[in-house]
């Protein structure tokens, strides 16, 4: 099997018809496009996420809060306490655990969040540490934000610009093949760390009444509005030259030649709504870059990027560009 991510088909056949027993206290459970369950709780809603660091080995501590608190924040919840795995390698100390649960805690302690548990062990089935961690989030009902609300005619608004982390992962990484660019813009890239986190964002989206929200993590951009796309049974049209592409960035793809829509984002909140003149307000008083991307279409087979005047269909998700880079050829 190819590094990544299961395509749409298997992760459907083979991952989420198996889901036990049905349980009322479940509102939204294992479904393409919804990395978050929604449970009932009575006055208040529970989002539940899970996610593991796989394509970095910088700052994995800080990364893994912040991209298991972004799904649940992309629910419009509110993220209140997390639980840890934590596998090292035999070839790990106890002072390397220690410093990735200082970064956990100091990460979650800025976002308002709670360690409350989880798992820790050595092991030999692993080369390197792996983290997965379990982020819950309460919402109340009228706050709820699921990926299959877009309707056509909503815009496409997104925050801060293309492969957010995957820019920060190459420029840490991948110093080697990319000694042409000067120390300035890898350092600088290197520093989009700091824009993981959706939870400003996040919030404000969630003030301003946004409904549908999904970050964009494994499969970039376009994998986010694929996913939405899928949930919500919509199509939809993005114009390339509208979407922000950093300088970094885009010195980074060009000299790899990778496409930034399809790298790994998190830090990039997608919003759907039909109104996003207050929103992109908004956000701009926060400091907070974001643009209208495009439209949500109403036949699902529609997916398309325009790219100076010509439309290129989306066939649908494909291998993320970091995936695609570290794979042997």
């Amino acid at each position: 099997m190819k590094i990544g991510k299961l395509s749409p088909d298997l992760l459907k056949s083979s991952v989420l018809r198996f889901e036990g027993a049905k349980r009322p206290e479940v509102l939204v459970g294992a479904l393409l496009g919804e990395d978050s369950a929604i449970i009932d709780m009575g006055d208040q809603l529970l989002a539940i996420s899970v996610d593991p660091i796989t394509g970095a080995s910088a700052y994995i501590g800080r990364l893994a809060v912040h991209v298991s608190c972004n799904d649940v924040v992309s629910n419009g919840a509110e993220p209140f306490a997390i639980q840890v795995l934590l596998l090292m390698s035999v070839d790990n100390t106890v002072e390397e655990v220690e410093a990735i649960m200082k970064e956990i805690s100091e990460t979650a302690r800025e976002i308002g969040v709670q360690v409350v548990g989880g798992h820790t062990e050595f092991t030999d089935k692993v080369t390197e540490p792996i983290i997965a961690i379990i982020a819950l989030g309460k919402v109340t009902r009228n706050k709820l934000s699921t990926s299959t609300g877009a309707k056509p005619g909503d815009r496409i608004v997104i925050s801060k610009g293309a492969g957010i982390e995957g820019t920060a992962i190459l420029a840490e990484e991948y110093r080697d093949m990319l000694s042409e660019l000067s120390e300035t813009v890898l350092d600088k890239a290197a520093r989009f760390y700091d824009m993981i986190s959706i939870v400003p964002e996040g919030r404000i989206a969630t003030s301003q009444g946004v409904r549908v929200m999904h970050d964009a993590t494994e499969g970039g951009v376009i994998g986010a509005l694929w996913e939405v796309a899928e949930a919500s049974n919509v199509g939809f049209t993005v114009d390339r030259d509208k979407v922000p592409v950093r300088l970094e960035t885009k010195a980074i793809c060009d000299k790899l030649g990778i496409d930034p829509l399809r790298l790994l984002s998190s830090g990039t909140l997608i919003m759907i709504t039909p109104e996003p003149d207050e929103l992109l307000s908004e956000l701009q008083k926060a400091g907070i870059d974001a643009a209208v991307i495009g439209l949500i279409e109403e036949n699902p087979e529609r997916r398309v990027i325009v790219c100076q005047g010509e439309e290129v269909p989306v066939t649908g998700p494909t291998t993320d560009e970091l995936w695609r880079l570290k794979s042997p050829k």
